[in-house]
């Protein structure tokens, strides 16, 4: 998924995990000045609307599945690591002493 730019609406929806009263007052306004639109009909104003919080749901899905991956990727590392201070740990074999 390729991140895009953030609308003024998604950034005031971001911007609400703050939970001040500036960022309450910046999306009431960025919601106001969409519905407010004259030009606007009521139904683009809906999907504007709508299409904001669909791709902020987009963007947590596919934050969840970078975090799932990283998850696979930390785990195979850590058992890597694991294994070769066990490989180092145990006495040299034969083989490895001979090419000496």
């Amino acid at each position: 998924m390729q991140l895009t730019q953030s609308t003024p609406l998604e950034q005031s929806i971001v911007g609400l995990h703050t939970d001040n009263s500036e960022t309450k007052e910046w999306f009431y306004g960025s919601i106001v000045t969409i519905l407010q639109n004259e030009a606007m009909p009521y139904f683009t104003k809906a999907d504007k609307i709508a299409n904001a919080f669909m791709k902020i749901d987009s963007k947590i899905q596919y934050i969840k599945e970078q975090t799932k991956l990283l998850q696979q990727v930390k785990k195979q590392m850590e058992l890597s690591r694991s294994n070769a201070k066990e490989q180092v740990a145990k006495e040299p074999s034969p083989h490895l002493m001979s090419q000496n």
